[in-house]
């Protein structure tokens, strides 16, 4: 029977491209692996998991492949330079690799820590969303840079200012998602 991590990195070479889902449901139906009965636990247990086979698939690959891990999806390629390599191994990631890859973190989940990594979760994607939906108050997309952050929002404050014949309801919601952007920053 093979390993976890010989599955994945067999679908990913074969494949190049994967989803999470996809690697768990792959695992789940090769492998014999006793999940714990908490359902919180489980859902830890099967995305640490994965997560720590593709941190040490991509520990472990030659030199011109890369392996691109994200929330979406999951990239095996072939690169002719290091740029991409470079490019995976910024602080934010690191810290993400070397979490995923200590054993000890999956061992020592409990339901208390799986339930606040969880809620943390939670509130980072509803912040993010909400960060979006601030940068679509102002009539931009949420890669623009401060400087345009900053002229849209002198733009519309300027022209819906009440003072100025606009409308009190719209200058506040621009207003505000200005100020939530501000401090995100």
């Amino acid at each position: 029977m093979p390993t976890a991590i010989e599955l994945i990195d067999t679908h990913l070479k074969r494949n190049g491209v994967a989803k999470e889902y996809d690697l768990i449901t792959l695992v789940n139906s090769q492998c014999d692996i006793r999940w714990n009965a908490n359902a919180n636990i489980a859902l830890f247990q099967k995305h640490f998991l994965i997560q720590h086979c593709l941190y040490r698939i991509q520990q472990s690959l030659p030199y011109g492949c890369a392996l691109t891990i994200s929330p979406l999806l999951i990239q095996y390629y072939h690169s002719d330079s290091n740029v991409t390599s470079q490019l995976s191994n910024s602080v934010q990631s690191q810290e993400l690799a070397n979490y995923y890859l200590d054993w000890a973190n999956f061992c020592a989940a409990t339901e208390d820590s799986v339930v606040e990594l969880l809620t943390g979760f939670w509130k980072k994607y509803a912040a993010h969303q909400a960060g979006d939906d601030d940068f679509q108050t102002l009539g931009l997309d949420s890669n623009s840079e401060w400087q345009d952050v900053q002229s849209a929002y002198r733009r519309l404050a300027s022209s819906l200012h009440p003072d100025k014949g606009g409308s009190a309801i719209e200058f506040n919601k621009v207003h505000a998602a200005y100020q939530r952007l501000k401090q995100r920053r």
